[in-house]
C-alpha cells in the first residue's frame, strides 16, 4: 500500500539498511485513505507507546524534508485542548503528567492567552485550556511523497499501478507475491494496504477483523477573525 504508512515502513526499512525492499501500490501513491486524511499531528495521547511514536514523527518531518528535498506540508502550529468540566480538566492533568515523563511539554494557560493564539475561541463554557507546543498538521500526500523519495534515494523501490492478486507461501517459508505485472519472490511480506488490509490478509489465509469507517468534515467559507491573524491558527481539540 502506497500511503503514509506503507511509504514510512519502506523508508524506515531502507534507513536500517534493508534496501532490497519493494513497495507495491495498486494505483497511485496516496490513492487510498491518505489523500483525504486531515493530517492532524498531536503527541499527548494514550497509550504511552503511541505518544512516543507521535513525538518521534513530529520531530522526523523536518529531517525528512531535508533528506528527500520534498516538502511534507508540515505546520507545527501548537494546539489548544479544551476542557468543559472539572472531570475533563483532571483527565488533561493526567495526560500532562504522562507527557512530562515522555519529554512532551504542555501547560495550562489562561483564557486570555488562549485567545491570543486563537481569537475565534469562545471560552464561556470552558473549565480549562491546555496548550501543547507539539501539535499541528501535515499534508498527508506530500508526507507520503517525501517518504517515498527518501526511500528511493536509499535504494528501495516503488512499483505503482501494480496490484497484488495473490500471496503464496512456498515450502522454504519464503513468499511468492503475484502482481498484475509478474511475480516477486521475497522473504517477508508487509501488509500496509489500509482500507484493503483485510482483503490482502485473506490472500494469505489470515483473518483481520478490520472495517473501514466514515469520517465527516466541514469546509467553511473564509472566517474574517482567522483570515486577519498574523500567525497560523493552532489546532483546537474540543
Amino acid at each position: 500500500g502506497g500511503g503514509v504508512t506503507g511509504c514510512s515502513i519502506l523508508y524506515h526499512l531502507a534507513k536500517m539498511g534493508c534496501t532490497d525492499c519493494i513497495l507495491l501500490e495498486r494505483r497511485e501513491l496516496t490513492s487510498g485513505s491518505s489523500w483525504h486524511a486531515a493530517g492532524n499531528l498531536f503527541t499527548l495521547t494514550s497509550p504511552n507507546t503511541v505518544s512516543e511514536l507521535q513525538k518521534y514523527t513530529f520531530e522526523l518531518y523536518p529531517k525528512l524534508e531535508k533528506e528527500s528535498g520534498q516538502s511534507t506540508g508540515f505546520h507545527p502550529t501548537g494546539g489548544l485542548t479544551l476542557a468543559r468540566s472539572p472531570e475533563q480538566t483532571t483527565a488533561h492533568k493526567m495526560a500532562k503528567g504522562r507527557g512530562r515523563r515522555l519529554g512532551i511539554d504542555s501547560d495550562f494557560i489562561t483564557f486570555e492567552d488562549a485567545k491570543k493564539h486563537a481569537p475565534i475561541l469562545n471560552t464561556d463554557l470552558l473549565d480549562s485550556i491546555l496548550w501543547e507546543p507539539m501539535k499541528g498538521h501535515v499534508d498527508p500526500a506530500s508526507a507520503t511523497m517525501a517518504y517515498a523519495k527518501a526511500a528511493r534515494k536509499l535504494g528501495a523501490k516503488v512499483y505503482r499501478n501494480n496490484e497484488v492478486v495473490e500471496t503464496n507461501i512456498l515450502p522454504d517459508n519464503t513468499w511468492n507475491v503475484v502482481t498484475k505485472s509478474g511475480s516477486i519472490k521475497c522473504d517477508v511480506v508487509v501488509n500496509a494496504a489500509g482500507l484493503w488490509a483485510r482483503e490482502v490478509a485473506s490472500m494469505a489465509g489470515v483473518v483481520l477483523p478490520l472495517m473501514p469507517v466514515e469520517h465527516h468534515y466541514l469546509v467553511t467559507e473564509t472566517i474574517p477573525l482567522i483570515d486577519g491573524m498574523t500567525s497560523e491558527l493552532p489546532s483546537i481539540s474540543d
